[in-house]
């Protein structure tokens, strides 16, 4: 059975007015949510408002903040705590916390955190070889790989994988957490203020 070409084009009518209106609603929701962002400060300052808010409900808790090329680091120092606890989860959800990174954590059972620059961010631009997936190299490949990691770590020198803002909360550092925090803030430069982030 054919149907009449008006009925098709009517039918397609409603579906591109269905898509306009969906994506339209899309797109609107996207503008209103940048534009509550900016009435908190922007997304540091609203992201802040959300960690003092957690801290205040958990008095107990202190968070080392720092700066990174992709927004905030967040390093609780009051006691060792476990990605896929309820309150590791309970905090990952007030502070607003990447998905991605998020769910990186709870499967490789560890918080992660980038210590030294991405290599883009200090102008190398060449790719380490053979591809980060490879292992072990082999030995014809292995003085190409060296060569890159010698040119990316003295680069490296140069820039800070992230900056000490502020701690919040408690101020406590646990004993077995205090290792992890000296570790962190001398790799990653995050106490050399004024080199560039990377």
């Amino acid at each position: 059975m054919l149907l009449p070409a008006r009925w098709l084009l009517g039918s397609w009518g409603w579906l591109a007015g269905g898509l306009i209106v969906i994506l339209g609603t899309a797109l609107l929701a996207r503008v209103l949510q940048r534009l509550n962002l900016a009435r908190q400060g922007g997304p540091q300052l609203a992201a802040m408002a959300r960690l003092r808010a957690f801290v205040q409900a958990h008095p107990t808790w202190a968070v080392r903040v720092y700066s990174t090329p992709a927004g905030l680091r967040l390093l609780a120092t009051h006691s060792p705590v476990e990605p896929g606890t309820a309150e590791a989860q309970a905090f990952f959800s007030a502070v607003g916390a990447d998905p991605l990174y998020v769910r990186m954590c709870v499967n490789q059972h560890c918080f992660r955190a980038r210590l030294t620059g991405k290599p883009w961010r200090m102008g190398i631009d060449k790719h380490l070889r053979p591809s980060p997936g490879v292992w072990p190299v082999s030995a014809e490949r292995l003085p190409e790989r060296e060569a890159w990691i010698r040119h990316y770590d003295a680069r490296a020198a140069d820039f800070a994988a992230c900056e000490w803002i502020e701690s919040v909360g408690s101020g406590a550092v646990h004993i077995s957490v205090q290792p992890v925090v000296d570790l962190h803030d001398r790799v990653s430069q995050a106490l050399q203020t004024g080199k560039p982030l990377a």
